[in-house]
């Protein structure tokens, strides 16, 4: 079954674009892309059943832009993903390092996979 998680529209340690600036949907676009290009080099790419991708939400005072993971509850892989995008992103631009989330990642992958054995048992 599919779910989505919020992962923001940038590093938690970094102002966004503000809904009311001039332009904001082509410069808040350009920051979310940029945003899931360095989510993919930081983690890796999206594994089967897990998808970056662009959202638009409504809101009082327009609709703004954030990065979602769209994944597969029952795929341990996407699982991990998503929640290793949300609660292990990097908090400013300049942290983000080419595969330096793939430890994190491959050790919560690991520990789900043991979980799901543990339950299935």
């Amino acid at each position: 079954m599919l779910t989505t998680m919020y992962i923001g529209s940038s590093p938690a340690d970094k102002e966004c674009v503000y809904i009311n600036c001039d332009n904001y949907r082509e410069l808040a676009r350009k920051e979310c892309n940029r945003f899931i290009v360095s989510l993919r080099a930081h983690f890796g790419m999206e594994p089967a059943g897990a998808r970056l991708k662009l959202k638009w939400n409504p809101h009082e005072f327009g609709t703004y832009a954030s990065v979602e993971c769209e994944y597969d509850i029952d795929v341990a892989e996407a699982v991990a993903y998503a929640l290793v995008c949300e609660g292990n992103c990097p908090e400013k631009w300049e942290d983000f390092k080419e595969g330096g989330g793939k430890e994190q990642l491959d050790k919560l992958t690991a520990d789900l996979r043991l979980q799901e054995a543990d339950e299935g048992a």
